[in-house]
């Protein structure tokens, strides 16, 4: 009996004998059989190989080609997304140079719109009014960006 490990025959460095004749290795027990390779076999193998990796090879790219379709396609969602959250925290900010000019007047504007307030009187009722209003855009402000953030995540999460 041999044993093969890897596609090398361990009896093939032997020193026994060996031959193809089959009424010799019949009758004497010490000559064995001589291993017949055939060419079609090795042909078939390698056949076998080759259209094996080939059809992996195509499964990767097939498996890639599907998860940059969905990248791309999920994508857009987070690009339009960002985006529009870049225009809502815009804001003008001026340069350094320039704030030391343009701080001082707007400081001034204020104080006066402050200050015309005060001119038409102190009624409590609109200063009410104008807190009410300003505490509700706050809490709609604050469920939009909760809003924005969850959708954020689960566009995120489907990539």
């Amino acid at each position: 009996m041999t044993v093969e490990h890897f596609g090398n025959n361990s009896k093939a460095n032997s020193t026994t004998p060996c031959t193809t004749i089959q009424s010799e290795w019949e009758s004497n027990p010490d000559i064995e059989r001589c291993n017949r390779y055939d060419w079609v076999l090795i042909v078939i193998a390698a056949f076998y190989m080759l259209i094996s990796n080939l059809l992996l090879v195509n499964l990767v790219i097939a498996l890639f080609s599907f998860r940059f379709r969905r990248v791309q396609e999920n994508s857009g969602k987070l690009w339009r997304y960002l985006r529009y959250e870049v225009i809502m925290d815009y804001r003008t900010i001026i340069p350094a140079p320039l704030n030391l000019i343009i701080r001082p007047i707007m400081l001034c504007m204020s104080i006066n719109r402050k200050l015309k307030r005060c001119r038409h009187g102190n009624d409590n009722t609109n200063q009410e009014n104008d807190k009410k209003k300003k505490d509700e855009r706050k809490k709609k402000i604050k469920k939009i960006n909760t809003l924005q953030s969850v959708h954020a995540v689960n566009c995120v999460l489907e990539i």
